[in-house]
């Protein structure tokens, strides 16, 4: 799955040369791959496109692939990330290491795996709701939301009149 950040008409610029498409040919899958923050900046939330465009989510079209079917994805407002802890819980593989063949096969078969880049310098670091004061790398917050979607995505906004009342009861 190649992660797009900008989608036109349900279209992106993914193996896009010179006016043709190599996407086909690639018989890769694309997915939308941005994050908004919260208020607060926090991101909670995976990002969709217009549901009205037809474009999936990266994390979305990922564990469809794993799981060998399309996975439903709830409303936009729903799409809560469920972190599997904080920074480094999930396991991470040097690309150095896999290239060289420094690494247990065991390790990713069978496995959804994310290839990206977690150098700082990149500035791809997210703060999440499970990092206090450190931040997550971007592909460790994509490998949370494939997570996510495996599940089923298990988080859901409460209805409007619960926020209501607590603001009511806190108030008092």
């Amino acid at each position: 799955v190649m992660a797009a950040t900008s989608v036109s008409f349900g279209q992106t610029q993914v193996f896009d040369f010179r006016g043709g498409s190599r996407l086909k040919e690639s018989r890769a899958r694309t997915g939308f791959s941005s994050y908004v923050k919260d208020p607060d900046g926090i991101t909670r939330h995976m990002q969709v496109v217009d549901p009205d465009v037809n474009y999936r989510t990266f994390p979305a079209v990922a564990a469809g692939i794993k799981l060998g079917h399309k996975i439903a994805e709830p409303p936009a407002n729903h799409l809560w990330i469920d972190y599997a802890g904080p920074p480094d819980t999930v396991p991470a593989l040097s690309f150095i290491d896999v290239e060289q063949g420094k690494f247990d096969p065991a390790a990713v078969k069978g496995k959804v795996v994310v290839v990206g880049a977690t150098a700082s310098a990149l500035q791809d670091l997210r703060t999440t709701s499970t990092t206090g004061q450190q931040s997550m790398t971007g592909p460790e917050v994509h490998a949370n939301a494939i997570l996510t979607a495996l599940e089923g995505f298990p988080l859901q906004s409460g209805p409007w009149w619960v926020d209501v009342l607590l603001v009511v009861a806190l108030g008092t």
